[in-house]
Parts: structure tokens; sequence; C-alpha cells
């Protein structure tokens, strides 16, 4: 749909029905970086790439709430990136709300860096909320941390329900709600 959403930006009530395809970068179904508002959308598509994939934002910093993502999420990472993947949102740095994911998760790390993969979202960062969100796929990855709803979570998650029939980490750690946590969970 979009590569870049601005803060000044506000979207409202859109799809997105386009496979997202791309490597060493920010890929989502909906929007590969988001610092604005998204509110009632949803993607349908899959998406592929390395860095931070998500089912509907790559990465967020902005307002998403009362959004969906339907289709599958692949994270493939070489050389000196990080995979990040999401049913939702690959990484989050702000606050996602009343949203959800249907795909599956699935991240594949060949080097020496870490692999982050939720059912919701691979990495809720320090200042990030998440609220009154659920994930029904299941989340795998083949280094680090795999969570149904977030791999690491250094945030806020609150009100969160994961769904997913499978949560696993090959190397590291994996949990129902966080692979790691370093944050508050509430509820």
């Amino acid at each position: 749909f979009v590569g870049y959403v601005g803060s000044k930006v506000s979207i409202l009530s859109c799809k997105s029905s386009t496979t997202a395809v791309a490597v060493d970068s920010y890929v989502g179904g909906f929007a590969g970086i988001n610092y604005g508002t998204i509110e009632l959308s949803f993607s349908e598509k899959s998406e592929i790439g390395a860095g931070y994939v998500g089912g509907f934002v790559g990465f967020n910093s902005g307002n998403i709430s009362r959004c969906y993502s339907k289709e599958d999420v692949s994270c493939y990472s070489e050389n000196d990136i990080a995979a990040c993947a999401g049913g939702f949102a690959g990484g989050n740095n702000k606050n996602i709300s009343n949203c959800y994911s249907l795909g599956n998760v699935m991240a594949i790390s060949g080097n020496k860096f870490s692999c982050n993969t939720g059912g919701f979202v691979g990495e809720n960062n320090s200042e990030a909320t998440i609220d009154k969100c659920y994930a029904l796929g299941y989340s795998r990855c083949t280094q680090m941390w795999a969570g149904g709803i977030a791999g690491n979570n250094k945030g806020i998650i609150s009100n969160c329900v994961a769904l997913g029939s499978e949560v696993n980490a090959l190397v590291e750690k994996s949990g129902r709600i966080t692979g790691e946590n370093t944050g508050i969970i509430r509820n």
C-alpha cells in the first residue's frame, strides 16, 4: 500500500491486497514504516523480507488502532541484519491497540544476529505499548526468541491473547506471551 507514513499523516478505512516482498528493509502488508496514525484498515496478502517484517506494518513509530492483518509473514536474515517478524508488526516503538493478526509467522536467521518472532509483533521496544490485541497464527524462529504476542518485549503489553497453536524458538527461549520479557505484561 505505502512505504512510509509521515508523522502528520492520518489514514482511515483503507485496505491493502498486494503481496509485499523486499530485502534488507522494512516490509509490511499495509506500510513499511509508520510514524503517523492508521485506523480501521487492513492488509490481506503475505509479506516476505529481511529486517523488520510485519503482516500490517514493518516498523511502527506512530499510532495504530482497530486494524488487522490476515496473511502469513516470512522473514529471512543474512549478513548483518537482525530478523524481527510479527503477524501484525515487525517492530513497535509507540502504540498499537484493538488490533489482531491471523497469519502464521516464520523467521530464519543465518547469522550471529538476533531473530525475534511474535504472533503479533517481533519486537516491542521500551517506550511502546500493545493493548487489547490478539494473534491467531503460530510463531517460529531459528534463533533467539519466539512469543505468541511478542518475540522480545521491553515495553508494555496489556489485555492481549495469543491463540496460536505453536510457539517455537529452536535455539533460545519461547513463551505463550513473550519469548523474552524485560518489560511489563498486564492481564
